[in-house]
């Protein structure tokens, strides 16, 4: 290489690097910018929780506690809520649970416990009955959770609907049914920018939510532990998470109808010394819990979904309940359908069924065995 080649090489790279320093001054200065933006936004959100904290303050120094008046419409409202009981599931199921308006249950369970299969097993029969269910789907596709109840309309296993083994006028059924029932049923996923705001951000769930409190006679948010993030960012999603259970707090007293909240808790370790009825039963989720907390000291009713694989059937322990009484039982037996991958009512046909099935499949075991 030539001397004026080099010289002309090094004024060359000297360009590249001055244009790459210009470009880095250019990066520096848009995130300057954009910290700056978010500063403000963190200031702004601090200065209005702290005017608002000091409104509180004025009004409580304000107020003489004798001169407090009883809530009657408070009062009248939860003797008609009683009234107003939605079906869960299928009928027989209220003795146990009771969802009214003005309620926040909290159905909790492990990762592949069911929660999913619950939520479409408790919208299918609302949707049907012509009732209006919101699903804040922010886990699963809106397109799977749409067929998932559908296919307990149409009494089509998901299942196969998931593993590509029905035949084409069952998949036709399916989506004649999601068609039929779109004014019914809506569900917000995660599939596109405006849902994700809507599912996973604080800002958006309580936006959607004050929208949607009066339309609807049932909402469900499928799960809150995936509400993670608020308009100006978070680094600990156990946050969002509280901040959320705070707002839903607000917003069930002055929706028309019931909230139902998912979330996901720990199970309980193996222990030979009792069953799962009894292992269940005697511990509260709050010390399994995956997330915030505050959802569970906020929710009206608390609800655990187990599910027993070996005898074909979900355990739900109602662990706290708005409208508690006497002869209240704390346990729900729901039978699982293999075949059509949904919930039934546990009974003794659905136990014998399932006993009966056990012995075919040990017989054919033995046999191939044998062989």
């Amino acid at each position: 290489m030539s001397v004026n080649d080099r010289q002309l090489e090094i004024v060359q790279r000297v360009k590249e690097l001055n244009e790459e320093q210009k470009a880095l001054g250019s990066t520096i200065e848009e995130n300057k910018k954009i910290k700056t933006e978010l500063d403000n936004q963190i200031l702004k959100k601090r200065k209005e929780e702290s005017d608002k904290t000091k409104n509180l303050k004025s009004l409580i120094e304000s107020e003489d506690l004798l001169d407090i008046k009883v809530d009657i419409k408070r009062v009248i409202r939860d003797i008609e809520d009683r009234k107003q009981v939605i079906q869960f599931l299928f009928p027989g199921t209220e003795d146990v649970v009771l969802i009214a308006p003005h309620s926040m249950p909290l159905i909790c369970g492990m990762t592949n416990n069911g929660k999913s299969t619950l939520t479409a097993a408790i919208a299918a029969p609302l949707v049907s009955s012509g009732q209006k269910v919101l699903i804040m789907c922010n886990e699963e596709a809106s397109s799977d959770a749409r067929a998932r109840v559908s296919c307990i309309r149409t009494k089509i296993s998901y299942g196969s609907y998931k593993n590509n083994k029905l035949s084409p006028d069952q998949y036709l059924a399916v989506v004649k049914d999601i068609k039929a029932m779109e004014e019914n049923l809506i569900v917000l996923g995660n599939e596109d920018d405006i849902n994700s705001y809507r599912t996973t951000n604080v800002d958006g769930v309580v936006l959607t939510l004050n929208q949607a409190k009066n339309k609807f006679d049932l909402i469900i948010i499928d799960y809150i532990q995936n509400v993670t993030v608020d308009d100006i960012g978070t680094d600990a999603p156990h946050k969002a998470n509280n901040r959320l259970a705070f707002a839903l707090d607000v917003i069930k007293n002055t929706a028309s109808c019931p909230i139902i909240v998912f979330a996901q808790c720990k199970s309980i370790a193996e222990s030979k010394k009792q069953t799962t009825e009894e292992k269940y039963a005697s511990s509260h989720p709050a010390y399994r819990w995956v997330g915030g907390t505050e959802i569970i000291r906020k929710a009206t009713d608390i609800i655990e979904l187990v599910s027993d694989f070996k005898n074909s059937r979900s355990l739900l322990y109602v662990h706290k309940r708005r409208f508690q009484d006497a002869d209240f039982s704390p346990l729900l037996m729901l039978g699982f359908d293999k075949q059509k991958q949904t919930y039934v009512p546990y009974n003794k046909e659905f136990e014998l069924e399932v006993e009966n099935r056990k012995l075919l499949s040990a017989v054919f075991t033995e046999k191939e065995e044998k062989e």
